[in-house]
């Protein structure tokens, strides 16, 4: 990643990266080259982000456009082949970084007085 990226663009990037993980782009690499790997991806870094109040836009709506196909045929061939594995991916990194409650079990359960 480059050192030049503002916080904002580095993390939406992470999690870009993060996303290839998760959709299992690196267990198939022929998956990993295809253009609806880096839809995928970039639209999984897109919707986090705005999880986390980045408006990267800017930047994910053009990527995400580039990738996803040249006619609205190809586009929405792409959201119906990647919507699934998108939702997917956003859940499993929502559930990795989403802090538990856990509550101290020795407050739990006190002895009878």
């Amino acid at each position: 990643m480059s050192d030049t990226l503002d916080n904002a663009h580095a993390a939406k990037t992470l999690t870009h990266e993060v996303a290839h993980v998760q959709c299992e782009h690196v267990a198939d690499m022929d998956e990993y080259r295809q253009h609806r790997g880096r839809m995928e991806t970039e639209a999984v870094a897109y919707v986090m982000a705005g999880v986390f109040g980045l408006d990267s836009a800017a930047y994910s709506v053009p990527y995400v456009a580039g990738w996803a196909g040249k006619t609205p045929e190809d586009v929405a061939d792409t959201i119906k082949a990647t919507g699934n594995r998108v939702m997917t991916a956003i859940k499993a990194i929502l559930a990795a970084v989403t802090p538990t409650n856990h509550t101290d079990d020795a407050t739990d359960h006190q002895p009878d007085q």
